[in-house]
This record gives C-alpha cells, sequence and structure tokens, in this order.
C-alpha cells in the first residue's frame, strides 16, 4: 500500500497530510494497564534472559517489587511481548486509530541528509532520503492467552526516486498459552525482509530501566538484501514461588542476496548466502529476593552455511546473577563460555557475557550494556546483518535526559566487532537527538548520527557515513516513542 502511495503522490505531502490529520484529531491519552500476574525469567534463548523477559527482581524506581506472590500455589509465569526494535513491552493502546484489537501503533516520517564516504574513495556524495514509517499490531487477550502480531514496513525514497529495493519490513507473533496453574507456553516468530541493508537513524540501541531489557539493533551498512525468520518455543515451569524451570528449542534462517543502491547510479553486488542455525536451551532460575535472582543455563545449537563458512556446533554453559542494588540501579551479568566444533575438525572457545547496568536519576537515565556471543544467538541477532560463524563483541552506552516536561535529549554510542584473526568486520555508531512534544501524541525530533565501519565486501562495505535528520512522529502515549 505504501509503494503505491509512494507513487501516486509525493512521499513526503502523503506522509504530512496523515500525520497532520492525526496531530488535530481529538487526542486521547492510553493508560497502561497494571498486571497482578508475576513476570516471566524467560523467554526465547536462556543466555537472552535479560533480552528478553522481565527479571525477577525488577523494580520500579519508588515502586514496588515484582517478587512472585506469596500465595500457596505456585503459578506459571506471564510471558513479556516486547515492541518491535524497542525494549519496552507492548502496551494496550486506546489511541484515536484503534479499533478493538487492531490499531495504528505509531507512524512516522523522517527526511535526511547524509554523506556517504567509501574507504577506497570510489563514492563520496551527499544523498537525501526520505524514510516513512508505521507500526501495525494486533493484541488480543483472554484469561489465559494472548496473541500479538505487530508489523512495522518501511519505505524509503532517496534524491526523489522510489527503489522497491528500498522497502523494508519487520513483522513478529507473539503468543502464549497457560497450559496449567504451574505450565505455561510462549511462541515468537520475527521475520525481517530488508530489501536495502542501509540502516539510516533511528534506535541503534534502546534499554528500559525497569526491567534490565534491551534491544540492539542493525547499524552496519551492508550491500545487498537480507532475509531472516527466527522462531522460539518457550516451555515454562513454576516448580516453586522462588524456581523457574524452562526449555526453549529455537530455529533461525537468514539469506543475504543481490544488489543494493546508494544512488540509481550506483550499485554494489552482493554474493548469496544463507545459513540456518536449530538447537535448544535449558535454564534454571530462583528468586532469592525481591531484588536478586540466580541462575544457570546450558545451549546446544548447530549452524549451517551454504558457503564462505565451516558448519558449527556451539554448546554454551554459564550462570547469571541480577539485583536491584537501589531502587534506581538495576544490574545484571550473565556469564559463561561456548565451546564451537567446526566441521573440518577444528575446535573454538570463547567467554560469553550479556551484562547491563542501569541508572535512573530524577530527569535523566544512563545505560551501559555488553555483549559476546556467536553471531546468530537470540543474544545478538538483531545487531547482526551479515553471515558468519565467529564470535561478535557489541558494546553501547546511551544518556537521556528530560530538559523540561515538552523536550529532551539524548545521545548514545555503540561499537561492535567480529573475534578471531583479521581481516574481520567492525563499526561504531554515535549518535544524539533531540525531540519535542508538540502535542500528547506527536513530536517534532532531530538527529546526528556518525558511523565509520571496515569490512570484507560483500559482507560490509567499508567507509563512513555522517547524517542530518528531522521528523515528525506520532505516538499515543502507550506507545514507545523517542
Amino acid at each position: 500500500m505504501l509503494t503505491i502511495l509512494a507513487k501516486r503522490f509525493s512521499v513526503s505531502c502523503a506522509g504530512l497530510a496523515v500525520l497532520a490529520f492525526v496531530v488535530f484529531s481529538p487526542s486521547v491519552r492510553a493508560q497502561e494497564e497494571s498486571s497482578s500476574k508475576p513476570k516471566e525469567a524467560k523467554q526465547g534463548q536462556a543466555q537472552s534472559v535479560r533480552t528478553a523477559t522481565n527479571q525477577p527482581d525488577a523494580v520500579e524506581a519508588g515502586g514496588s517489587s515484582s517478587q512472585p506472590s506469596n500465595n500457596s500455589t505456585a503459578t506459571a509465569p506471564e510471558p513479556v511481548v516486547r515492541s518491535i526494535g524497542r525494549a519496552g513491552a507492548l502496551g494496550t493502546s486506546r489511541g484515536p486509530l484503534q479499533w478493538g484489537p487492531v490499531g495504528v501503533r505509531s507512524a512516522t516520517i523522517t527526511q535526511y541528509f547524509d554523506r556517504v564516504n567509501l574507504s577506497d574513495g570510489s563514492f563520496v556524495q551527499w544523498i537525501k532520503t526520505t524514510v516513512l514509517q508505521t507500526n501495525i499490531a494486533y493484541d488480543h487477550r483472554t484469561r489465559r492467552s494472548r496473541l500479538a502480531i505487530q508489523y512495522q514496513p518501511q519505505l524509503t525514497v532517496v534524491n526523489g526516486r522510489v527503489l522497491g529495493n528500498y522497502s523494508n519490513e519487520d513483522l513478529s507473533l507473539d503468543t502464549y498459552y497457560y497450559l496449567s496453574p504451574r505450565w505455561s507456553m510462549g511462541i515468537n516468530d520475527s521475520f525481517r525482509y530488508y530489501g536495502n541493508r542501509n540502516f539510516y537513524g533511528g534506535t541503534f540501541f534502546d534499554s528500559d530501566l525497569t526491567t534490565g531489557a534491551v534491544a540492539r539493533n542493525n547499524f552496519l551498512d551492508s550491500p545487498g538484501q537480507l532475509i531472516s525468520n527466527a522462531t522460539t518455543v518457550t516451555f515454562n515451569y513454576r516448580l516453586s514461588q522462588r524456581t523457574l524451570f524452562s526449555m526453549a528449542p529455537d530455529f533461525t534462517y537468514t539469506h543475504t542476496s543481490g544488489s543494493t543502491r546508494l544512488t540509481p547510479a550506483e550499485t554494489f553486488n552482493s554474493t548469496p548466502n544463507s545459513a540456518y542455525s536449530y538447537g535448544g536451551t535449558m535454564n534454571v532460575d530462583h528468586y532469592l529476593s525481591a531484588r536478586s535472582s540466580v541462575g544457570a543455563f546450558y545451549s546446544v545449537h548447530r549452524s549451517g552455511f551454504s558457503s564462505n563458512f565451516s558448519n558449527t556446533i556451539y554448546h554454551t554453559a554459564g550462570g547469571r546473577y541480577a539485583r536491584q542494588l537501589t531502587p534506581t540501579i538495576h544490574f545484571d551479568a550473565a556469564l559463561g563460555y561456548t565451546r564451537a566444533f567446526l566441521s573440518d575438525g577444528r575446535h573454538d572457545g570463547s567467554l560469553y557475557a550479556d551484562i547491563g547496568v542501569y541508572k535512573r536519576f530524577k530527569r535523566s537515565s544512563v545505560s551501559l550494556a555488553y555483549a559476546r556471543s556467536q553471531a546468530n544467538s537470540n543474544t545478538l541477532l538483531s545487531s547482526v546483518n551479515f553471515i558468519t560463524n565467529r564470535f561478535v563483541d557489541r558494546i553501547d552506552v546511551a544518556y537521556s535526559v528530560e530538559l523540561t516536561r515538552r523536550l529532551s535529549l539524548g545521545t548514545s554510542l555503540g561499537h561492535l566487532r567480529e573475534t578471531g584473526t583479521e581481516p574481520g568486520i567492525s563499526g561504531t555508531y554515535e549518535s544524539s537527538y533531540l525531540s519535542y512534544r508538540l502535542r500528547p501524541s506527536v513530536s517534532l525530533f532531530g538527529q546526528y548520527a556518525h558511523k565509520d565501519q571496515n569490512g570484507q565486501a560483500p559482507q560490509v562495505v567499508s567507509g563512513h557515513r555522517d547524517f542530518f535528520s528531522f521528523g515528525l512522529r506520532w505516538a499515543p502515549p502507550s506507545a514507545e516513542r523517542y
């Protein structure tokens, strides 16, 4: 639909008209529905517990803890559904574009001016880009289940031309069922189609200071298209009020191919490649108190590659600890060791880590997160838009502050690199934004970002990129915003 509209009308004018209608329509303030059910201790892969779940000891600043209740009967946990590309949970929306369980959660139009400079000097140019993005969700709850489907299409127009390979889409399905008072089952399926793997602005890193959950998004630019699908089925069993056991089989498939255009005249080719991974994870988590928990995990996965890399079996084992140090400081760490067995007979090993520290002040907050894992694990899957059997390091730091009730700003920086012998893929980003809330549901924002990256074509384009952007974003109060 977005492509058809863009061909018939000017994208910028059409997008602004839609957002203008929303701005001047009656605003409805949505409030999050409270829940008395215990938070989930695991959804998806065990070693990515922080990125996929609410921690059991998470406490709102100045609020109450989410320790399991003191009822005599243990109950199964409620899985948490995350918004696409965000760390926060998908909340209840009562916006003007909500029809029963179906609604438009957000709409954004952004104008970018960016300068691309390739390392070999073959391409240096300023590019004008318009990006139109929206998020549509179906969210239906019953007493014993929930079904949430999110669709986030993106249309990109480069130098006034709509290119077919610039349409990116994210689709996710989350559902869970209470099988019994102690048993619950959750299913997550995430599909990504990137007609163009050149990433502009938005949120490269996001954190939920209440739960310690993080979202690490792609920021490296690569040639060609990407198709990826990841499916995880999680079974949770409440052994007691303080102890939870979970097991989660999963399957992931990724394919890269084709070519991409930085402008209508510049084309870069990408050699087709594909990879798959299947396996499973087991967890045991124990709540020591309202503010702390410990756990152990083990996972085994087999990864296969169509070319360039040897098929590999990964075994990972370790433990984790999470604690609410103060009402405004949250810390959690998962540490372990991964042993990799390659099909050519070689062995490799690496530390596994997923660590985060989060501090909330009166009007500001700071987050620090570090992860080290195989590239196709759930911990780093959304961070990597290339195929490799190597281990990957990523570190992110973010700071945000509310200057006034309407004006806020934030900055973040991050670094990602492949481990092992050179040449490897690496990249760094710095991003800052300023946001002004025009109305409760409408914000005007600006952003500046700089990216440096190095790699071997066709996996990653080497060079650096600077871009400035401004735009208008509509989202009901319960939806995620900048």
